[in-house]
This record gives structure tokens, sequence and C-alpha cells, in this order.
């Protein structure tokens, strides 16, 4: 179990954390998330024991483990080994019982090699690996991660996370802070949103990271880019709405999508071609007036209207964000997360669990 009670911090006037509360219990991964300054680091600060509170507790039940930034607690003069050694010794366990754990130490972090030689010499990756494997092997029940898997390569940052499962599923408590979203909404079952010091929001469902990145995405609102102009062209409108013309949207809506060009001058190409993303910038699908039927790339001066949509029940509930790539002639312009497209679960999808991704196919097993 941990119980953070009214955390409060200052320094010198300046408010970090403000009357923050959540209590954890057996088996909780849990993501904090905010924006730089929203006080996630301190918050660990507070937690492990590194930083006192200005208001509020923190009571635990068990070893607390925190690893807050890339080696730390690591001696860059010691070797890995000696670095090893003294951690354990420190926590109170015997040199033969850390004898007999350094075997699973050195098949984790594959740095047997290396083990002997100080750690001053070693690269960021190492520190790392160093770093995390021995909060691993000295076990304990809570584990506070901030940021450390920023660095290394994606083989070992997967088993990281798989062995963060493994001791979830121990009964062990994990506190994870990322920036990364992706990574918190695959592994967590639980999380905070932390904004100007004070908890936004917590909750068991990852609908609370769709509603943090509608907050963070500058481009939620086109009109704060929109009207976008070239010499030769204007992009004045953009509207995303359902098939009943609401903002509103649901898994179980169609989506449309409008917008509106005005060609200043005559144009030999003039393409249009849309993006959809997930909130990691990872690509869903385009539609390009290139591939579309009919589409005449020569224009004369005139107002250009275009429309399309997206059939209902393709995209599952999440969030996305829409650019728009804008060839005039031979140059390619980008506009990037001009808008935010919040997709919410209908009440009426009962088979949402069935379909993972991001899109929804229509592909069926025939039985021979």
């Amino acid at each position: 179990m941990l119980e953070v009670n009214h955390l409060s911090k200052s320094y010198n006037r300046s408010e970090v954390l403000n009357n923050v509360s959540f209590k954890l219990l057996s088996g909780d991964i849990v993501g904090i998330l905010g924006e730089n300054g929203s006080g996630k680091s301190t918050l660990l600060k507070i937690i492990s024991g590194i930083v006192a509170p200005t208001a509020g507790d923190v009571r635990y039940v068990g070893q607390l483990s925190s690893l807050l930034e890339i080696g730390s607690g690591i001696q860059p003069d010691l070797t890995g080994e000696e670095n090893y050694y003294l951690k354990g010794e420190l926590l109170g366990l015997s040199r033969p019982d850390l004898k007999n754990r350094i075997g699973e130490l050195n098949q984790f972090t594959e740095l047997a090699p290396w083990m002997n030689h100080p750690v001053k010499h070693y690269s960021d990756g190492m520190y790392m690996r160093l770093a995390f494997g021995i909060a691993l092997t000295l076990e304990a029940d809570i584990y506070l991660f901030d940021e450390i898997l920023a660095v290394g390569d994606t083989k070992f940052q997967q088993k990281c996370f798989e062995t963060i499962i493994n001791l979830s599923q121990k009964g062990k408590i994990i506190v994870l802070v990322s920036h990364n979203i992706t990574e918190l909404e695959r592994y967590c079952n639980r999380f905070i949103w932390l904004k100007k010091g004070e908890v936004r929001e917590q909750s068991d469902s990852p609908q609370v990271l769709d509603r943090y990145l509608r907050d963070q995405l500058m481009g939620s609102d086109p009109n704060k880019i929109l009207p976008w102009q070239h010499a030769s062209l204007a992009f004045s409108q953009l509207s995303i709405t359902n098939e009943q013309g609401e903002q509103r949207l649901t898994n179980t809506n169609e989506i449309w999508f409008a917008a509106e060009f005005q060609i200043l001058k005559p144009l030999s190409v003039f393409n249009v071609t849309m993006h959809i993303q997930d909130h990691s910038g990872l690509p869903i699908f385009s539609i390009s007036t290139s591939t579309s039927a009919g589409w005449i790339h020569e224009k004369k001066p005139q107002n250009v209207k275009l429309s399309t949509f997206v059939e209902s029940g393709f995209l599952n509930a999440g969030t996305y964000t829409v650019s728009f790539y804008i060839q005039i002639e031979s140059r390619v312009f980008q506009l990037r997360n001009l808008f935010f497209l919040g997709v919410s679960q209908s009440e009426s999808d009962t088979q949402s669990h069935l379909f993972s991704g991001k899109i929804r196919t229509n592909f069926q097993w025939k039985q021979l």
C-alpha cells in the first residue's frame, strides 16, 4: 500500500505541488502524466524521501526503490559490480545473498563483460541498464521510475516493461512517470494527471489520456492556424462533424471532413492530402485528392470545397490528430496537428473489446 495525503511543496513562495492525494494498492501500475513543470518529478522525490514536503505526508508498507534519473544512486568511480554490492549492503542484504543474485543481474543487464569496469566509462544506455537492473534485482515492494526508459534500445525497453508487468502480477506497486503516452496506455491500470502542481484527474480509465492530450494539443482549434495563406492559395476553413453536423464524435458515427480553399492564381498542380495520426504520431490513414476519381490537378482562380467521410465503426475510440499536406506546383506545405480529433466510445457499441488497434476492419473468417 502507498498512500499520499494532501502533499504540498513550495520553493521560495513558488508552489510546485498543492494538496496532492491518492492511494495505490497491491498490483497497481500507475502512470503519472503532465507537462513539464507540473510537479511529477517533485512528487516522486517526496515519496522516495529525497525531498521533504511543505505539508502533507506519505505512508507506505514494505521496501521502496526509486530510480528517478539515469544512473541515480550509481557511483561513477566504482565498477558495476561494486555499485551492486554497495547498494545491496545499504539495504541490509548480506554479501553471500548478493553474490547469489549477481548472475540474475548480469543476465538481465547483459553487462557481464563490463561489470568490472568503472561506471564512469559506461554510455548512458549502459548506465540505465545497470541502474534498472540493480533496482529490480534487489527486490522491493514499491518501485518509482521517472522517465528512465527514455534511454536504451527497443529490445531492452521491452524487457524492462515485461519485468514491470511480472512485478505487478506478484503484487508489487509500480509508479511510472513518462511523456510517452503510448507506454502509459499499454502498461498502466491507473492514471494520475498533474497540472500546475494539482491533481487534475485520476482514473483507472485510459480516457484520461485523451483528455490530457486534448488539453495539450495546440491544434485542437483550427481557427488558431487558419486561414493559412500562400501567394497562390488560401486554406480558409476546416470542419469535422458527425453525419448530423454535430461536433460530438463516437466510434459508431460517420466522421465528415470539409475543407475550403481559395485559388488566387492559376495553378498547374494542386493537391491536398489529409493525414490522420494517433496520439503518438503514428500514421493511421491518409486521403489524397491525387488518388481521387475525377480530380483535376490544374486549377484556375476559384473557390474549392472538398469533403470526405470515414465510415461509421472504422475508427476505434481514441485520440487522433489531423494534418494537411498541400501541394502547390512542385512544393509541398505541411500543416501538422491542425485539428484535434477525439472519438468517444459509443454506449451502443457492445463489441469494442473484440477489436484491438486504432481501426476496425470488416475482415471475416469463413468456415471451410
